[in-house]
C-alpha cells in the first residue's frame, strides 16, 4: 500500500558502470600520452651556447646524430639520475618516500633517460654512473659516492662528442627530505668538474624537485647547455630525450629565480628597488624568474598600447605579435612585467602583471593581448587602504628586458635573450596610470575617493586617515630629524678633535629640539612609555670616569649603565637632556645618544 521508494542515484564511488569504465581506463594509451605531454611541458631550457665558445657554430642543443646529418657519433651518459625512473618521480610515487624500484612504476613508454637515448639510434651511447646516491630519503644530505675513477671518467669523456650528465636527488617528501643546505652534494658537483677537465661539451640535465645551488658548475665553459625538469615523473626519461634530440621545443618558464647562493633567496624578483645585493650584476641569480629559452629564434614585435594613459575607471589594451619562424610548433608563454617610476611606498623592481600561454604553429605569428586596469597597479598604502598612485609605468615582455640603471625611466634595455631575435628588444612600452590622487608623489592634498554612487570626489586636501594633515606632519618630522642628525654629526666631529668647544651647548639644544619635535608625534609602546614617561630622571655616574653620564629614571640605580664603556667611548655617552633650574628634567627632554 506504500508508494515505491524514490530512485537513488549511484554514488560516484560505487561500482556503477561509469566508475568501472573509469577505473579500467587508468594507464590507458590516452593516459600515457597525456602524461608524456605533461612531462614535456616541465622541460625548461636554461642555457644553450655554442661549444668551445665558437660563435660560428650552432648552440649545443638539439643534439643531431650522425646518421641524421649531425656531428654527434658518440655520447657519454652519466650521473645518478640518468638510469632511474624513481629519481625522476620523487616522493609519493608508489610509496610515501617514493621508490627506487623502477619495476613498481614502469609502464609502456616509460624508459629512463639512458634507455631513451640508446633507443634513438644513430650514435653510440656509453654509460658510466659516475657516483651513487645513498638510495633513501633519510640520507638526502649524504654525498654521491664516486663509483668510477677520475681517470676513467676523463678518458670516456674525451672519446665522446657530447657528455649528458643527469644530476638529481633520491625521492623524498615531507620532513625526511628537509635540507639545511641548498647546495647540491659535493659528489655530483665534483663529477661535473672532472668531466669538464676532458674538454668535451657537456649538456647538464637537472631533475631536482627544488632549486639546488650549483656553485658555478653551470658556468663552466664546457657546460654549454642546461635543461631543468624538476620532477617530470616516469615519462620524464622519454621527454628529456625528446628535448635533447629536438623533437619538440622546450617551453618551460622558471617559477622562481634560480639562486647562486643561499642569500639569493632574500632577493626575489619583486624585491624593492632600494634593496641592495652584493654589488654583482646578477645579484646572486643564475637565471631570473620567468626565464626559459627555446631552440627557435622567436621574434617579438613592438608592445603596442591602445592608449598612452590608463584612466582610473577605464582600461588599456596591450598587445604584442610573437612569430615562430622554426619548423616546429611551440607552446610559448608571454609574460607582461611592470615597474613604477616612483611611489610613496617604495615600489618593486618588477611585478608580473599578466601572462598568456599560446600555441605558435611552425612559421606562424600570433598576436597576444592583455587588458590592463588601474586596479592592476594598486598597493597597500600609508593610509592603510588600497591605493592606486598616479604616475608613469614601464612595461616589458621578457624577464631579461627589465629596465635598469639611470635610463630605466626611458625603458632602456641592458640585457637581451641570446636565443631570441632582435625584435624582442622592442617589446616594451611606457604607460601613464591615473591614480586616486593628483600631483607628484600623492601628497596630503588632492586625494580622491569614490562615493556610494560610484563617483569620485576630492577629499578636500586631507589624507583619508589623518584629517589634520598627519602625512605632512610625519614627513616634516622625518626631514627635520634627518637635518638635525646631519648637523649633530658635524658638530660631534668637531667636538672629537677639540675645535668646537663653544658649539657644544648649541649641539645639545639643536639635537633636543629636532628629536623632541619628531618623537612627540610618534606613538609610544608600553616599554617606551614606562621609560620616557617616568616621573623623575636622575643622572648616572660617568661611563669610565671621564665622560658624561647618561640619564635614567630615579630610583633605578641598580640598572647601572657603566657597562656601556665596553662598546662605546666616553664621548659616545653624551647626555643631551636639559636641566630645568626648577627641578629634574622633563621626561620629553631627556634623550640618550649612543
Amino acid at each position: 500500500l506504500l508508494p515505491p521508494p524514490p530512485a537513488v542515484r549511484p554514488s560516484p564511488w560505487s561500482d556503477s558502470e561509469a566508475t568501472v569504465r573509469l577505473v579500467e581506463s587508468v594507464g590507458s594509451a590516452s593516459d600515457a600520452a597525456l602524461a608524456h605531454e605533461a612531462a614535456r611541458a616541465t622541460v625548461t631550457l636554461l642555457k644553450n651556447a655554442p661549444p668551445f665558445d665558437d660563435d660560428e657554430r650552432p648552440p649545443l642543443l638539439p643534439l643531431l646524430p650522425a646518421d641524421k646529418g649531425g656531428s654527434v657519433r658518440r655520447v657519454l651518459v652519466t650521473g645518478p639520475a640518468a638510469d632511474s625512473l624513481g629519481r625522476l618521480s620523487g616522493g609519493w610515487t608508489a610509496h610515501w618516500q617514493g621508490t627506487l624500484a623502477d619495476e613498481e612504476i614502469r609502464g609502456a613508454g616509460t624508459p629512463t633517460l639512458l634507455e631513451a637515448l640508446r633507443a634513438a639510434g644513430g650514435w653510440e651511447v656509453d654509460h658510466l654512473p659516475g657516483c651513487s646516491l645513498p638510495g633513501t630519503a633519510f640520507a638526502v644530505r649524504s654525498p654521491c659516492a664516486q663509483t668510477n675513477s677520475s681517470a676513467e671518467l676523463v678518458a670516456a669523456a674525451a672519446l665522446s662528442d657530447v657528455v649528458v650528465a643527469c644530476l638529481g636527488e633520491d625521492p623524498h617528501t615531507e620532513k625526511p627530505g628537509d635540507l639545511d643546505d641548498l647546495s647540491l652534494d659535493a659528489g655530483q658537483l665534483d663529477l661535473v668538474r672532472v668531466l669538464a677537465s676532458a674538454g668535451t661539451p657537456i649538456a647538464l640535465v637537472l631533475v631536482t624537485g627544488r632549486p639546488r645551488l650549483l656553485h658555478g658548475v653551470e658556468a663552466l665553459p664546457q657546460v654549454n647547455a642546461v635543461l631543468q625538469s624538476f620532477l617530470p615523473g616516469p615519462h620524464g626519461g622519454a621527454a628529456l630525450a625528446d628535448a635533447l634530440l629536438g623533437r619538440f621545443e622546450p617551453s618551460g618558464r622558471l617559477p622562481i629565480s634560480w639562486p647562486t647562493a643561499a642569500s639569493s633567496l632574500l632577493y626575489p624578483h619583486w624585491h624593492a628597488v632600494t634593496q641592495q645585493c652584493d654589488g654583482s650584476r646578477t645579484c646572486g641569480v643564475a637565471w631570473p624568474f620567468g626565464h626559459g629559452l627555446s631552440y627557435s629564434r622567436l621574434q617579438y614585435g613592438p608592445l603596442l598600447l591602445s592608449s598612452g594613459a590608463l584612466p582610473r575607471t577605464g582600461a588599456v589594451n596591450a598587445s604584442v605579435a610573437v612569430s615562430n619562424p622554426s619548423s616546429l610548433a611551440l607552446n610559448h608563454t608571454v609574460l607582461l612585467f611592470a615597474a613604477a617610476d616612483f611611489r610613496r611606498v617604495i615600489p618593486e623592481a618588477q611585478q608580473l602583471k599578466a601572462f598568456r600561454r599560446v600555441l605558435l604553429p611552425a612559421g606562424s605569428s600570433v598576436e597576444v593581448s592583455f587588458t590592463l586596469r588601474a586596479d592592476d597597479f594598486r598597493y597597500w598604502g600609508l593610509e592603510e587602504r588600497w591605493v592606486v598612485e598616479g604616475g608613469n609605468v614601464s612595461l616589458w615582455c621578457d624577464p631579461l628586458l627589465r629596465p635598469k640603471g639611470p635610463l630605466a625611466a626611458l625603458g632602456a634595455v641592458t640585457r637581451r635573450r641570446a636565443s631570441e631575435g632582435s625584435g624582442l628588444a622592442a617589446a616594451r612600452a611606457r604607460l601613464y596610470v591615473e591614480g586616486d590622487c593628483r600631483g607628484t608623489g600623492c601628497g596630503t592634498a588632492g586625494w580622491l575617493e569614490r562615493d556610494a554612487s560610484g563617483r569620485w570626489h576630492e577629499l578636500g586636501g586631507s589624507s583619508p586617515r589623518h584629517g589634520d594633515g598627519g602625512g605632512a606632519s610625519r614627513m616634516g618630522s622625518q626631514l627635520l630629524l634627518t637635518a638635525a642628525t646631519l648637523a649633530l654629526g658635524w658638530l660631534l666631529g668637531c667636538l672629537s678633535v677639540g675645535k668646537c668647544d663653544a658649539a657644544k651647548q648649541c649641539a645639545r639644544r639643536t639635537f633636543v629640539a629636532g628629536r623632541r619635535r619628531a618623537i612627540s608625534e610618534m606613538p609610544l609602546t608600553h616599554h617606551q612609555r614606562s621609560v620616557v614617561g617616568g616621573s623623575e630622571m636622575a643622572p648616572l655616574p660617568p661611563a669610565d670616569g671621564g665622560g658624561v653620564g647618561t640619564a635614567a629614571p630615579a630610583g633605578r640605580g641598580s640598572h647601572d649603565l657603566s657597562h656601556a664603556s665596553d662598546h662605546t667611548s666616553p664621548r659616545d655617552n653624551v647626555d643631551f637632556g636639559e636641566r630645568d633650574p626648577a627641578g629634574p628634567p622633563r621626561p620629553d627632554k631627556a634623550w640618550t645618544h649612543h
